[in-house]
């Protein structure tokens, strides 16, 4: 678990603030490299239309979320195993919480989007295509107003800060813990 790594390093003298740099700059490049790598399999297999860098932008924001909340936990939980069960149930549970997500009505389906960080990269790239026959066929199956990319980039951008500052303020709270 990250607490038995972060007090291993913190008696070789490294502070929380470069361990904390450390470990979010090691994932997420691991995540850059993983959503750049989606990207060129989905243009160059799947062909989809639209812009090579709002589909990049969005693969990325998405693995960095995902990957930093999985680190988030790492850094609260107090055991390595629930921190890997909790971060593949809510990984795993992701993709389809997202299509769920397009059948709920009302202020509850409101609410659990804004959560649900594969519904804003299903959005965003949706929305990165909005001009062909494709969106429409896309949307009119699935009978959902879909947001605009700017608005689920920033939302997916939100979801990485808020990753971000689950990992930082953990791994604050185990050096104060120390």
């Amino acid at each position: 678990p990250q607490a038995d790594l972060f007090f291993q390093e913190s008696l070789r003298g490294l502070r929380p603030g470069a361990y904390c740099f450390e470990k979010l700059v090691f994932t997420g490049c691991i995540a850059v490299v993983q959503g750049l790598t989606m990207t060129v399999i989905v243009k160059s297999i799947v062909h989809f239309p639209g812009s090579w860098a709002i589909q990049a932008v969005t693969l990325v924001l998405v693995s960095l979320a995902l990957s930093w909340l999985a680190l988030g936990f790492s850094a609260w939980l107090k055991s390595g195993e629930k921190a890997s069960l909790l971060a593949v149930y809510i990984v795993g549970f992701q993709l389809p919480l997202s299509g769920v997500v397009l059948s709920l009505f009302g202020p509850f389906s409101d609410w659990i989007r804004t959560i649900i960080t594969t519904y804003w990269g299903w959005a965003a790239y949706l929305a990165s295509f909005r001009d062909t026959g494709l969106y429409d066929a896309a949307v009119f199956v699935s009978e959902e107003k879909v947001p605009t990319y700017d608005l689920s980039l920033l939302v997916l951008s939100l979801h990485v800060l808020s990753a971000l500052i689950l990992v930082t303020s953990g791994v604050f709270r185990m050096h104060k813990k120390r």
